[in-house]
C-alpha cells in the first residue's frame, strides 16, 4: 500500500480525536481520500475508461472498481466490497465538505473511519493477490 493512503487514514484518525465539527468533517474527508487512493492503487488500468470526461476522476475510479469486481481477475471479491464502500464514503465526504448546515455525530465519523480502514485492508489483499511483475 502506498504511504499516501495510509497517511490520509492516519490524519483522519488524528482529526477524529477532536470533537469539534470542523475536525469531524475533515476526518470524514480524509477517510474518503484514503479509501479512494487505496482503491486507485490496486485497480488494474484496463478497467478505467480512458475516454472519461475531465473532472470525472472519482466516478471513473468507482466505475473501474465495480468493473474489476465483475471480472475474473484475482481480487474480484475484494473489489466488489470496495465498489460498495466508495459511493457511501463519497456521499459522506460531500456532506462533510459542502453541506455545512448539516451536523455530524461521532458515529458518522466512526462509520467513515471503519469503512476506510476496511477499504485499505481489502486493497492490501488485492495487492497481495496481484503482485507487480518483477522488474528486469
Amino acid at each position: 500500500m502506498v504511504a499516501l493512503s495510509v497517511a490520509f487514514y492516519d490524519a483522519a484518525v488524528d482529526m477524529a480525536a477532536n470533537p469539534q465539527d470542523g475536525y469531524q468533517r475533515s476526518a470524514i474527508s480524509r477517510a474518503y481520500y484514503a479509501a479512494l487512493h487505496a482503491a486507485s492503487e490496486v485497480t488494474p488500468k484496463q478497467f478505467f475508461d480512458a475516454n472519461a470526461p475531465a473532472g470525472s476522476t472519482h466516478e471513473n475510479l468507482i466505475r473501474a472498481v465495480a468493473t474489476f469486481g465483475r471480472s475474473s481477475t484475482p481480487g474480484l471479491t475484494e473489489a466488489k466490497q470496495i465498489a460498495r464502500a466508495l459511493p457511501m464514503l463519497k456521499e459522506m465526504r460531500v456532506r462533510a465538505d459542502y453541506r455545512l448546515n448539516t451536523g455530524f455525530e461521532l458515529q458518522d465519523t466512526n462509520h467513515a473511519l471503519k469503512s476506510a480502514e476496511r477499504v485499505l485492508k481489502l486493497a492490501s489483499e488485492i495487492a497481495r493477490k496481484n503482485p507487480p511483475p518483477p522488474t528486469q
